[in-house]
This record gives C-alpha cells, structure tokens and sequence, in this order.
C-alpha cells in the first residue's frame, strides 16, 4: 500500500492543512471484532471532532473593527441596553423591560437578560460578532439578537424592502407577497459559524 507523506500536498487538501494523527496497523474495532482500517479511523475521528462542534449566532462583517464596535455602541443605545466594556472588542450588555405588563404574574419574564458580545476575525479583513446568551429567557434573548442586528442593518444603510413581522402577524399567519415583495432584497444574512 502506497501512503503519503505528511508534507504531501494532497493529505494537506485532505486534511484542511492538518495530518492524520495516527498511521500504524489497523487495530481491531469494537464494533464486530473486526479489522478497521487507517481510513475507517480517521472518519470516526472527524465524526467525533464534528460532535465537539460549538455554534454561536453571529453576524459577519467586512468593516473595521473599531467601526463594528461604534456601529454596536450605537445600535445598544438606540435599543436602550446597558452595558460594560470588557475589552476593546468584547462587551456584556443587558436588557431589561421598562415595567413588567399589569397581567402578567410570571417574576422569570421580568428577569434582565445578559447578552455577551464579542467581536473575531475569522478571516482577512472579515469579522464575526458572535452573540452569547449570558442570562434570562431563551425566547427574549433571541428577540433581542434580532433586534440588534436589525438596528446594525438599520445603522449601515441596510434597509429592507418591507417591514418585519410583528408578533402579531405571526400568530396571525404572516404572509410576505402581502407585504409588498418580502424582505430579500437588500440585507446581509444571518449566519450560524462555528468557532472552534
């Protein structure tokens, strides 16, 4: 059997710029007793890699840092948050509503919600702001993601073509054709990264 070397340029595309680890004699396998081979190995070990995978929701950029960061300064003042610097490019924020709803009796919807920002360079000249659930209801948190990357949109002359749905619209069956074309046309998507 013919192996390449880890400098091969072709275990390097393989193997995103890493080498396989392990290179011996198959060694038996504890699924049936039989024999794995190096190959069945390394797909185990990149289905277990997979497995560790952490997502954070974040939002990419392609402007400078120091812009983003004023650009999130803005967007957390105009949505009325709080918030610490914890280094010049991270920053714990908070929510809280103004005053709780008369006929509401739940205390766990009035909690403050904690938001953790924090921006990365994922690659030349592009930054992700990844956003981090800290504390308070799972529903409220991502509401209020929502509406930060709305007001960055808002910020950067991103506007849609349409309004949002409301709440209401949503219970109400939202329907986007009735809303003047939908929102497709001039935004910067969302997108789900994985840091590792």
């Amino acid at each position: 059997m013919i192996q390449a070397s880890p400098g091969d340029p072709l275990m390097q595309r393989q193997f995103g710029g890493r080498t396989p680890l392990a290179r011996g004699p198959p060694v038996a396998s504890s699924h049936g007793g039989g024999v794995m081979s190096v190959q069945q190995q390394m797909n185990e070990a990149a289905l277990a890699e997979k497995k560790r995978r952490r997502w954070y929701l974040g939002i990419q950029s392609k402007k400078e840092p120091a812009h983003v960061m004023s650009e999130v300064y803005k967007a957390l003042l105009v949505l009325h948050f709080e918030w610490k610097v914890l280094a010049p490019y991270r920053v714990k924020c908070r929510w809280q509503p103004a005053s709780p709803p008369p006929s509401s009796s739940s205390t766990s919807v009035h909690k403050p919600v904690k938001i953790g920002l924090q921006l990365y360079k994922v690659q030349q000249h592009i930054y992700l702001l990844d956003f981090q659930n800290l504390g308070g209801d799972a529903f409220t948190y991502m509401n209020l993601c929502a509406r930060i990357i709305t007001e960055l949109k808002t910020l950067s002359g991103v506007r849609p073509t349409a309004a949002a749905p409301s709440h209401g619209d949503m219970l109400h069956g939202y329907n986007p054709s009735s809303q003047g074309g939908g929102l497709h046309q001039h935004h910067h998507p969302v997108r789900f990264v994985c840091l590792r």
